[in-house]
């Protein structure tokens, strides 16, 4: 489909969160995706499924107790997709998982905030976000791996604390207020 927006939602106790396929132009913004465990440890917040996700934004989402953060099965017709300003805390598993090509052209990652995660997954190795970067071609270079400070995890009250890196680390990719 094209255009689609999915905003504000609280998405839980599902081992899928937000599955991306065959969309051209979507919106993944604001959304809070927890405590996304599945039966088979494959769990997910935000998952791009194979072919022609083109010019998709996912930005200001926060996903917290999932096996995975973001998880790309590479297709075809991938263009021009952005993944920015996300909160991906305590996976089990990796923050970010790739099974397969790299994402030079296709995903702009960059301004995440990583806490508490499994690690970064290309093809099955577990890395560290620098070795990841490098392996992916996905050149990431403000993204961090820190803990965002949450309010409350154990309340689900994700409000970030005034000293949080996420208040300062995030840059605007929406144009919400059309500046």
């Amino acid at each position: 489909g094209y255009r689609h927006i999915i905003r504000y939602n609280l998405i839980r106790g599902t081992s899928r969160g937000i599955i991306l396929q065959e969309v051209h132009d979507a919106k993944v913004y604001q959304n809070v995706i927890r405590d996304c465990f599945g039966g088979t440890g494959n769990a997910m917040g935000i998952k791009f499924q194979y072919e022609r996700v083109m010019r998709a934004i996912v930005a200001n989402n926060t996903i917290v107790n999932c096996s995975f953060g973001w998880y790309g099965n590479f297709g075809l017709g991938w263009i021009s997709n952005t993944v920015k300003n996300n909160i991906i805390y305590n996976t089990t598993r990796a923050a970010m998982f790739q099974n397969e090509g790299n994402f030079s052209g296709y995903v702009d990652f960059d301004r995440n905030v990583f806490g508490s995660v499994g690690g970064w997954s290309h093809y099955g190795d577990y890395l560290t976000l620098s070795a990841w970067q490098a392996k992916t071609e996905a050149p990431d270079p403000n993204s961090i791996s820190s803990n965002p400070l949450f309010f409350d995890v154990a309340t689900n009250d994700f409000h970030l604390q005034s000293g949080s890196p996420a208040r300062t680390l995030g840059v605007d990719v929406l144009d919400l207020n059309n500046n």
